[in-house]
């Protein structure tokens, strides 16, 4: 009698693993917008009060993107290390858009908590975690 095959494991995790997926793209997408927008407001004639300051903001803005594009792209593969700097990101987010929205500045505070919210629902879903640790 031939032996018995265990059944193909899904490939689809569901909603959780794709929001988790779209927020931290955003969140890239974010961080890269901002990065050019910081470059391009000084190479059209600002001048900071400290210029390097405002370049180092624009190197750190430019790393985290590119480091954060990594990430998303690990959380598309369903890699196990891409979960940890997704969550710290997420946590991250949370102070900062309290801190945007008690600046007045809702109108980016409250987006940025949003996307943390799902981004941490997302992270911490039964599926998401069969996703990382169970396939």
């Amino acid at each position: 009698m031939p032996a018995t095959t265990a059944p193909p494991k899904p490939t689809h995790h569901g909603w959780p693993l794709l929001a988790v997926a779209v927020v931290v793209g955003i969140e890239a997408l974010g961080l890269a917008a901002s990065a050019i927008w910081l470059i391009a407001y000084q190479l059209l004639g600002h001048r900071p009060h400290d210029p390097l300051d405002a370049w180092l903001v624009f190197v750190f803005a430019a790393l985290m993107a590119m480091g954060l594009a990594f990430v998303w792209r690990g959380i598309r593969l369903r890699r196990r290390w891409s979960r940890s700097p997704a969550v710290l990101t997420q946590l991250l987010a949370v102070p900062v858009g309290f801190n945007a929205c008690g600046d007045g500045v809702w109108w980016l505070g409250v987006p940025v908590i949003a996307c943390a919210v799902v981004g941490l629902v997302g992270l911490f879903a039964p599926s998401t975690t069969q996703a990382f640790v169970g396939d």
